[in-house]
């Protein structure tokens, strides 16, 4: 066979794998919104997480004692000196369920799900920015799907002088990671580097990642070179034995002999 016949085949056989693994499933869709669009500063205010959920799917609540289980729907604020938050995220109405996967009692959304967070106003302009990270699993096949995005509120109006609130209150530069508790209405986060509150008020524990690692600083570096090395990475992978014996089969599926 020639040289550009095997080429073309190895082209088609990457770009159909490559649209394969692009297909990236969304089950839930986000909307935010806040319960007033006009504030004074002291003011308190609602923010409005809703998501839709795909017919068959069902997404993780946040107030679960599960602590093994799936991945909690979570909020993480970035602290900003324009506002306070309020207690913790409220999830509105979660649906009790046994999952049978992680063995234990969770809560979960179907079709639609809410979620709230209080905020105090503190002053203008008021920026309101931060993340969100939830898992969402299909009832048809058990398949369970991660996500994540990000959200900005800065279209909220805001008059009034700069409130007078005390050092304790006055959210600490570090970002601040708070799940919902099922009543958290009533917890008021202690003020202190880097605040995060669950349903018994202890401190979130996640991977961190070691400062030794840090080598340099790779921010203005050009993407050819690593995007050279996984190409060439990638044909050095054809040769494994999981994949090599699998190219005569491709190329002889894609041209194959003319009677």
């Amino acid at each position: 066979m020639p040289v550009k016949h095997f080429l073309s085949a190895l082209f088609v056989f990457i770009l159909g794998f490559s649209s394969v693994h692009a297909q990236v499933l969304n089950p839930a869709k986000w909307t935010i919104e806040s319960s007033v669009s006009e504030a004074k500063t002291g003011d308190e205010l609602t923010l409005i997480f809703r998501t839709t959920i795909d017919n068959n799917w069902y997404l993780y609540s946040s107030e679960f004692s599960c602590e093994d289980g799936p991945i909690k729907t979570s909020f993480t604020f970035q602290a900003d000196k324009s506002y306070q938050l309020v207690g913790g995220i409220v999830a509105i109405n979660p649906i009790d369920k046994h999952d049978k996967i992680f063995e234990c009692d969770v809560k979960i959304f179907k079709g639609k799900g809410e979620f709230r967070q209080k905020i105090k106003v503190l002053s203008s302009p008021l920026k309101i920015s931060g993340s969100y990270e939830y898992q969402v699993c299909t009832e048809l096949t058990g398949q369970c799907v991660p996500g994540e995005g990000e959200f900005l509120f800065d279209k909220i109006k805001v008059s009034g002088s700069k409130s007078q609130s005390s050092k304790s209150q006055v959210p600490n530069p570090k970002s601040s990671s708070i799940e919902a508790t099922k009543d958290s209405c009533s917890i008021e986060p202690e003020a202190n580097n880097s605040q995060s509150v669950t349903s018994n008020q202890q401190p979130i524990h996640g991977p961190q990642l070691d400062p030794a690692l840090v080598q340099q600083d790779v921010k203005g570096k050009s993407l050819w070179g690593f995007f050279l090395l996984a190409f060439f990475a990638g044909l050095a992978a054809l040769l494994t034995p999981c994949v090599f014996p699998m190219i005569p089969m491709t190329v002889s599926f894609f041209y194959r002999p003319r009677k």
